[in-house]
């Protein structure tokens, strides 16, 4: 699974960065927003130095693009109900067949660093 997932990574990179640039207006606009979210520094980089909201990717003049990253806070209830709905949505998309390929990555997992001892004694919640 690692060289596969390190291909497809590579893979997936380069089809968001080719489908981001056209959406720059001039290199030197391209921005870097550093932010606090609790005690995590984040970063990323927008289209634009000035005022950018990732909704506006929604927008038809715009890609089919969808980057994220979040840490959801759930019940194992909650867990369970993301999971059978992120399957069924995704389970809907793999049966079209249309002329454009896109390209889909989907991780959810606990973090680990909420029970270090689980983590490093390998003792996984079995899934139901």
């Amino acid at each position: 699974m690692g060289l596969h997932a390190q291909a497809g990574q590579e893979r997936l990179n380069q089809a968001v960065v080719r489908a981001g640039l056209p959406l720059v207006q001039a290199q030197r606009d391209i921005g870097l927003r550093l932010y606090r979210d609790g005690d995590t520094v984040v970063y990323d980089v927008t289209p634009r130095a000035e005022t950018f909201r990732y909704d506006e990717f929604l927008g038809p003049d715009f890609p089919a693009l969808w980057v994220s990253w979040h840490e959801l806070h759930l019940t194992r209830a909650r867990a369970k109900q993301f999971q059978h709905e992120l399957h069924t949505l995704v389970g809907g998309y793999l049966k079209d067949s249309g002329p454009e390929r896109y390209l889909l990555r989907a991780d959810f997992v606990q973090d680990i660093q909420d029970n270090p001892a689980q983590a490093a004694s390998g003792n996984e919640r079995p899934v139901t």
